[in-house]
């Protein structure tokens, strides 16, 4: 029989800032288990608070920013401390096996016993246990000390290690954050056990480690009773499934495993699982399947650190399952145990990353951890790190390591191949470049396939950071290089506005003390916006929902994709100090305008899909002409099935129908099922059509509409109005003489660049809202306060005006373009204004012949001109006028940073 004896609770504490230094004084502190920067109060009443150093890269964050934004830092505590505890062992326990247990410690433990030093731990990830049999004195009290350091840690090369755990608000965390314990177990002693699902999946085979031979009864209990049972003088053996069933996300059952060695005995909670792969694609227990995945950055706003509560990550994967994911992939962390529990009995896939640069030994350790749940399918080495040669001969290393300690978990090398598929530098792709079909290290690439399961693909941003441009048919081309199942790194990074609202559920938590949210109240106060933040908050969401929608629809078109990894499930403002990309906040509520339907629609088993183009705008009477095809992971074959389509309005007219028979719907392929042809009806003004799409027949509802726009057809004249392209000398002579002049562009003045590519997620730089307001020249679009799909075409490479601080003119835009709200421009796209003795009107926006909304927004502003509600609230001269043409400096920036490459991340300085 195993004994505990809990060591938790209140420890002699003695503090050195120094790696080798002497220790100061000694206090009794609650302090196993706990985070130090989380006893930073009672610290404060103890004679150790003086000495205590604190994180050096600790600064202040305060909005306005350029350029890039510092991660998230506390005043976190940097050194080492010394915790000691008398202990009396029975002598009872001479003749066990006797183990020192650790949950987990930040970054490194030494442990002395009786003044002898028992062994030793570097690395944060994992719990750890120390044999000290040799040390203990039995009978008597035996005196126990841990030195712990938070110290940054190096691998056997010198390179930083890092992850999101130790990373940012993370940055100097220390202390023990799992139980500690003493375990004496009879001997002979089961010292480790787990179980691997056979590649068919038809048995399992149970691994032993024992501290010497013996025979090993074992029993499998399902929430039934005993299932079955046996002998085995082996201490690895194989029981055949038999009755058991497949754990999968769907059905993620679970049974217990009971092992008995003599008088030792353990149990393991296991499941029959194995994700395999075929060419291009995943199967899970032999049914095609496709990992629809989040990335999970471990980011909690309550705790900083990851909760150790099981019932915490149960809401999470819930919540996550109910909008559509079956897959997790921990961004270069290592769940906690509760974490990893929580996915085994609720069914969702796991990936776990190992932190950037971990050393060999603790890749081990964390192998070796994760194998005890069936939930983890795949095994990573990092994130973004560059993949040189000798990069390549760790990663083959590891691979080997992951097939030897856990061969039924795949193994993928890196998320995101740099050095392979893409670089941040011309240097990282090194010499051996192949150009087709984009430009790549072939022979780099084709070492990793020889050892690699699946790949973590970057495609060049085509799903990430230049998601509104990505062409399925290119991705599916790329895939001639990669002959393994490519899971889409990290698609999405679209990001909001920030939720100022969301200050008070800060009230009392270590970053509620930080300028998170005080000093982006500050800044728009100062530039005279705070007020519209709500308004651009809730615009922002929906521009972000839409983008969303179509990402994730184009990586499903995609044949050759065999899954994906969404960067946005939730906001995590650790990263550059304010990350809102998700399509949740941090405390996993669904922003504005979202529901769990309509994200199910492209996040689902199966989905429908279209081909529509980015520009969804069409005259009256012309043709609409697309096709609809479905990506099917159902569980069965479908003969046949029916697909009903409509076309509406808003108003809920159907205006439409049409019914189609499909062919065979195979189970894990993208297959076109209808071709639709539709002419426009006319209309007076634009108006938004759905075209809703469901497939009956099937086992559940398979449904998803697309917008798109009529407009009347036009013709423009500009008849008594001035239309120029820039305001030039002659044009401000005749406003100032009368004239009414429409300015269909941006020169002379001060101007950043729109896309319809909302801003990336952290950035300064590009935009992440629209408005439109309620004025006689809009109000006839049918717009609903933003611009959405009817705007795409003039939004790409178009501009908006800056209204600088030094202009005298107030800002008062018809269509508004927000920019982030970490360094705020205020831009207008359509404004009005009265100079001299005309009347000016300026759309920066592109306004393309080829686009029917752009032809009727042109005709529309001619119109307005024209008529009796022309009339600008604003009067400016031409020398107010001025005051825009430019800035000082000047200010000059890019839509959006289209890099990957995170200077706050020590690990990819190459």
């Amino acid at each position: 029989m195993m004994d505990h004896i809990i060591l938790n609770g209140i420890w002699d504490i003695a503090y050195s800032p120094e790696e080798a230094g002497e220790f100061g004084d000694t206090v009794a502190l609650d302090f196993v288990p706990a985070y130090w920067e989380d006893r930073t109060n009672t610290l404060q009443r103890t004679a150790l608070w003086n000495s205590l150093r604190f994180n050096p890269g600790y600064r202040l964050q305060r909005y306005p920013v350029e350029g890039t934004v510092p991660d998230m830092s506390l005043p976190n505590i940097v050194g080492r401390f010394r915790y000691t505890k008398t202990v009396f062992i029975d002598k009872n326990y001479e003749h066990k096996l006797a183990l020192f247990q650790v949950g987990g410690v930040q970054n490194s433990l030494k442990l002395f016993i009786n003044g002898i030093e028992a062994g030793s731990h570097i690395g944060f990830n994992t719990p750890f246990t120390f044999d000290i049999g040799a040390f203990i004195h039995y009978g008597e009290d035996n005196e126990i000390i841990m030195e712990v350091s938070n110290f940054p840690l190096l691998n056997e090369i010198g390179e930083s290690v890092s992850g999101c755990t130790v990373r940012a608000a993370n940055e100097a965390t220390g202390g023990i954050y799992g139980d500690v314990a003493l375990i004496f177990k009879p001997l002979p002693a089961l010292t480790d056990a787990f179980i691997t699902t056979a590649e068919n999946a038809e048995s399992i085979t149970v691994n032993c480690s024992c501290t010497e031979p013996a025979p090993i009864h074992w029993e499998i209990y399902d929430k039934n009773g005993l299932m079955d049972e046996g002998l085995s003088e082996s201490s690895v053996f194989t029981v055949t499934r038999g009755s058991m069933r497949f754990w999968s996300p769907e059905t993620p059952y679970l049974y217990t495993l009971k092992l008995t060695l003599a008088a030792d005995s353990t149990e393991l909670v296991f499941g029959i699982r194995r994700l395999t792969t075929h060419g291009s694609s995943f199967s899970l227990n032999h049914e095609p399947v496709y990992l629809r995945g989040i990335c999970e950055h471990g980011y909690y706003p309550d705790t900083v650190h990851p909760p150790r509560d099981i019932n915490y990550y149960r809401d999470v994967i819930i919540t996550l399952k109910q909008l559509g994911f079956n897959f997790i992939r921990f961004h270069t962390w290592i769940p906690m145990e509760e974490y990893m529990r929580a996915a085994d009995e609720l069914g969702i896939m796991l990936h776990v990353e190992s932190p950037n640069n971990t050393t060999t030994e603790e890749w081990i350790q964390i192998l070796k951890y994760v194998r005890r749940h069936p939930s983890v399918v795949i095994c990573c080495c990092g994130n973004e790190l560059l993949i040189d040669d000798a990069g390549v001969d760790k990663l083959e290393h590891h691979a080997a390591l992951c097939r030897e300690l856990m061969p039924d978990a795949l193994f993928s090398p890196m998320n995101a191949l740099r050095g392979v598929e893409y670089g941040w530098l011309d240097s990282n792709l090194g010499v051996d470049l192949c150009y087709e079909p984009f430009k790549h290290n072939d022979k780099r690439l084709n070492r990793l396939i020889a050892f690699s399961d699946v790949f973590n693909s970057y495609a060049l941003g085509q799903l990430s950071y230049n998601s509104i441009s990505a062409d399925p048919a290119e991705l599916d081309h790329f895939q001639s290089i990669y002959k393994r199942p490519r899971i889409s790194h990290e698609i999405g990074i679209h990001g909001t506005y920030i939720d100022l609202g969301l200050s008070r559920r800060y009230k009392g938590t270590r970053i509620g003390d930080t300028e998170l949210f005080s000093s982006v109240e500050s800044h728009l106060e100062s530039e005279g916006v705070l007020k519209r933040a709500p308004l651009y908050y809730v615009n922002s969401c929906k521009w972000q929902a839409l983008l969303r929608k179509h990402c994730f629809e184009n990586a499903r078109r995609c044949k050759t994709i065999a899954g994906y990894d969404f960067l946005g499930v939730s906001d995590h403002h650790w990263h550059t100090f304010g990350y809102a990309v998700g399509l949740m906040n941090e405390f996993y509520e669904l922003k504005p305008t979202e529901s769990i339907r309509n994200i199910r629609q492209y996040n689902n088993e199966s989905v429908l899909l279209i081909d529509l183009a980015n520009n969804r705008n069409y005259f009256c009477g012309g043709q609409l002409k697309c096709r609809i095809s479905v990506s099917y992971f159902g569980k069965n074959k479908i003969d046949m099935a029916t697909l009903r389509c409509t076309v509406g309005n808003t108003s809920g007219h159907i205006l439409k129908r049409f019914n189609f028979r499909t062919g065979p719907l195979i189970s894990g392929q993208v297959v076109e099922i209808a071709d639709i042809t539709y002419s426009i009806p006319s209309c007076e003004h634009p108006e938004k059509l759905l075209l809703r799409a469901e497939l009956d027949d099937v086992p559940y509802p398979i449904e998803n509409e697309w917008e798109i726009w009529a407009f009347p057809e036009t013709e423009s004249a500009a008849d008594g109005i001035l239309c120029v392209d820039s305001l030039n000398n002659v044009a401000l002579a005749s406003l100032n003489n009368g004239a009414d002049v429409l300015l269909l562009g941006s020169e002379p003045f001060n101007t950043l660049p729109v896309s319809f590519q909302i801003a990336l997620a952290g950035r300064t730089n590009g935009n992440l809202a629209t408005v439109i307001e309620h004025h006689p020249l809009t109000d006839p679009m049918g717009h609903e306060g933003w611009c959405g799909w009817q705007f795409s075409s003039m939004m790409t490479d178009a501009s908006a005006v800056v209204f600088n601080r030094t202009s005298s003119i107030p800002f008062k835009p018809i269509i508004e373009v927000a920019s982030s709200y970490k360094n705020v421009h205020k831009q207008a796209a359509v404004f009005e204004l009265n100079v001299g003795r005309g009347r000016l009107l300026i759309c920066t926006f592109r306004l393309s012949p080829d686009d029917p909304g752009a032809c009727w927004f042109k005709k529309r502003m001619l119109e307005y001109m024209r008529g009796a509600s022309f009339s600008p609230q604003i009067a400016a001269s031409v020398d107010d006028l001025r005051t825009i043409f430019s800035a000082s400096p000047k200010i000059t920036a890019i839509v959006n940073d289209n890099s990957a490459h995170n200077p706050n991340d020590i690990t990819m300085k190459k």
